[in-house]
């Protein structure tokens, strides 16, 4: 998890997990959170499961202490 984002404020009331946001790769401004919008990140809008995710999420981590796992992207 990364620093806590103030673009999570508008959804504590059904995930009080939305400021914590997951970086995607080890920089770079992309990211995978709760949300309506996106510059590019992946946004979860269904925001009463980003708790359930938040959990795998932070129970994924690998042994590099920075990373959780590996997303690959499909066309």
């Amino acid at each position: 998890p990364d620093a806590p984002h103030e673009g999570g404020l508008r959804y504590l009331h059904k995930a009080p997990k939305a400021l914590v946001w997951f970086r995607i790769g080890h920089d770079g401004a992309k990211y995978i959170h709760t949300g309506q919008g996106t510059l590019g990140c992946i946004t979860v809008i269904e925001h009463e499961r980003w708790n359930e995710i938040y959990e795998v999420l932070v129970r994924a981590r690998k042994g590099d202490l920075r990373s959780v796992g590996i997303l690959e992207i499909v066309d």
